[in-house]
């Protein structure tokens, strides 16, 4: 369970950061959307008042793991699997550091023929 939950808890974050930028490929951008959805519905199932709260969760996974990790352990064993492979879909694609998001070239992806990389620096907010 707490493979899942890191692997779930990274990819909301690498998700958020990258956000729905044209540099994200399509995949990558579906998938993002497959993890928050089904943690949004998860969340919600376990009691989560509303679409604020939720987002608020949703926002800062890292400081939130104790809600996800309950919410994902009344996930049944399809939802965490289809759950998994979407969270590792995006981890893998997209990485967080020091500041910088890393978006790595993936099928589909539109980041230029000779980019294996494409770095984007942000300031968090």
């Amino acid at each position: 369970m707490i493979d899942i939950l890191n692997t779930v808890v990274a990819a909301l974050a690498a998700g958020a950061a990258v956000g729905f930028s044209d540099t994200a490929s399509t995949a990558v951008k579906d998938s993002y959307g497959v993890v928050k959805n089904s943690v949004s519905g998860l969340l919600r199932r376990r009691g989560a008042a509303n679409d604020a709260e939720v987002e608020e969760l949703l926002a800062d996974p890292e400081n939130n793991r104790e809600a996800l990790a309950a919410a994902l352990a009344d996930a049944d064993d399809t939802e965490r699997d289809q759950l998994k492979v979407a969270a590792e879909r995006v981890t893998g694609s997209v990485r967080v550091e020091q500041g910088n998001v890393l978006v790595y070239k993936s099928p589909g992806s539109a980041v230029g023929p000779s980019a294996n990389i494409t770095n984007i620096n942000f300031t968090p907010r």
